[in-house]
């Protein structure tokens, strides 16, 4: 990997790498690419631009027809079509516009680092009761409910691979 320092200048900013260790500049960053000089685009057009949503989730998994199962079954996630990948995976619609995507092939020593604390992501649900007692008669092993400070109802459930889902109510619903 590259070092690179980011200096702000009049107009935009510039870049110089560093090889060697040696670090130019106030902001270092590491970069992938071996540019040696470049010119990013002044602040003020940085500034303008903005994102709209998250569009997606994407998680590695090393058995989709296992994943499937869960999240079809467990989650009860609305399987969505999916463009033909030269790789195995699913689609699966989150909410209104959000989707999940499975990523196949993942290999069984690539660790998965996911903890009701640590990397996971969240389903706002609409009744944690009748969720608990899905997931109950599921006989689907589950972090117990608990209250957040502000109110919300959260419960946790791991996929096959390990990837931990938060369920959760609105802030305030007690």
């Amino acid at each position: 990997m590259t070092r690179i320092a980011i200096r702000q200048v009049e107009g935009g900013a510039t870049g110089e790498s560093s090889r060697r260790g040696r670090i130019v500049g106030n902001d270092t960053r590491l970069v992938r690419a071996a540019t040696l000089r470049f010119q990013l685009p002044p602040v003020a057009t940085i500034a303008a631009m903005k994102t709209t949503q998250l569009n997606h989730v994407a998680i590695h998994v090393a058995d989709v027809d296992a994943s499937t199962a869960f999240y079809e079954t467990v989650l009860k996630l609305e399987a969505i079509p999916r463009p033909n990948f030269s790789f195995p995976g699913a689609w699966y619609r989150l909410g209104i516009d959000q989707e999940l995507h499975l990523i196949g092939e993942r290999p069984n020593d690539e660790p998965v680092i996911s903890a009701s604390r640590s990397n996971h992501y969240a389903l706002m649900v609409d009744d944690m009761d009748a969720w608990e007692a899905h997931l109950r008669a599921l006989g689907q092993d589950y972090l117990p409910r608990r209250t957040r400070p502000d109110g919300a109802f959260q419960i946790y459930v791991a996929d096959p691979d390990g990837h931990y889902i938060e369920l959760c109510t609105p802030p305030g619903q007690m």
